[in-house]
């Protein structure tokens, strides 16, 4: 089975400042702005042999630590910048129509940087339901526990990106259940698309120009996505975060997904309550920690940022810099280490 990794990082100044990703995106064929004017997205190829693509996240990864760095300019991994005022976000007409119908909420997810790990289509069923099960195990990778300067949960992306983006339309960022098919999946996904067309419809936003950035795939922002127009089920719960984090995580799902049957998956309301627990304690709740190692990874194995952050209650704008240039000089540091665990 075939993977493949999209890793997110902030672009920060000299000084810390959110700067903007776009002219360090453009230097590179690999990287795009994300939703986010000051975020960029790292794609790489889908390998079969984990170490290929991990050996590949990172040379792509420091490639472009080295270019911004040539531009006075740093990328960071931190699900959240912390405290940062205002982040702007891409103002497209795909944007604008997502607030008019979702509201002005949907602003936050452009204050969250995650890992998405891509898997090939094998028994896309099997897939969908083991990603759902492992929600949980986005603990190990929590990134920052701060938003807008204030403590509010270990995974504060998660709880963002979840909770406070998702407008009148929460099943469109929600966990959804585990499914007895794929079909029951895409007419979940088709009932929510509905609603949504509907809701522009009502705020008097033209069909042909709804049909021109909406469809039923694209509108559904959930943690476990079946992708139509590519051959793989998406996993989008972890944050980003240092590279030797993100080889632990591709070591120790891989294995899952191609394995777990239905039959060895808890029951979804167990995998609820891990899951929201996760975000708002992480690996300090016990809950979640046993309910890593039952879906058959090792917690000890893993130093989520959100736990190596020594932080106060509430973080300043220039102390949300300064963290921010440490966790850059951090994955600089990291890289060297990334590279020593592959060989």
């Amino acid at each position: 089975m075939k993977a493949g990794l999209e890793l997110e990082f902030w672009v920060i100044d000299e000084q810390g400042e959110l700067d903007y990703a776009k002219p360090v995106a453009e230097r590179v064929y690999f990287a795009s702005q994300e939703f986010s004017r000051s975020m960029i997205e790292i794609q790489t190829e889908p390998h079969e042999d984990v170490e290929e693509l991990l050996k590949e996240a990172i040379s792509k990864t420091e490639i472009l630590a080295e270019l911004a760095k040539k531009d006075g300019k740093r990328i960071v991994p931190l699900g959240t910048p912390l405290n940062s005022g205002k982040v702007e976000v891409y103002e497209s007409e795909r944007f604008q129509i997502e607030q008019e119908v979702i509201g002005h909420e949907v602003k936050h997810a452009g204050r969250t940087a995650g890992l998405h790990i891509h898997f090939e289509k094998e028994d896309s069923l099997r897939q969908l339901n083991t990603l759902t099960a492992l929600d949980p195990l986005s603990a190990l990778m929590n990134s920052s526990p701060r938003y807008q300067g204030k403590d509010l949960a270990d995974g504060c992306r998660n709880q963002v990106y979840r909770h406070k983006a998702c407008g009148a339309f929460p099943e469109q960022r929600e966990l959804w259940p585990y499914m007895d098919s794929i079909t029951e999946w895409r007419e979940k996904r088709e009932k929510l698309f509905e609603k949504f067309e509907k809701e522009a419809e009502k705020k008097g936003i033209k069909p042909e120009k709804f049909e021109r950035f909406f469809q039923p795939e694209n509108a559904v922002w959930t943690p476990v996505k079946l992708r139509e127009n590519y051959p793989t089920v998406e996993w989008r719960a972890p944050d980003t975060a240092l590279l030797t984090e993100v080889i632990k995580i591709v070591k120790a799902v891989k294995p899952i997904v191609q394995k777990k049957k239905r039959s060895e998956l808890p029951d979804f309301k167990e995998v609820k309550q891990a899951s929201e627990k996760a975000i708002t304690q992480g690996l300090e709740s016990r809950e979640v920690r046993e309910y890593i190692e039952k879906m058959g990874a090792d917690p000890s194995d893993f130093s989520p940022m959100s736990q190596q952050l020594d932080l106060p209650e509430k973080v300043s704008r220039e102390e949300a810099r300064e963290i921010r240039l440490d966790v850059a000089e951090k994955l600089t540091e990291d890289l060297e280490e990334a590279k020593e665990m592959i060989g």
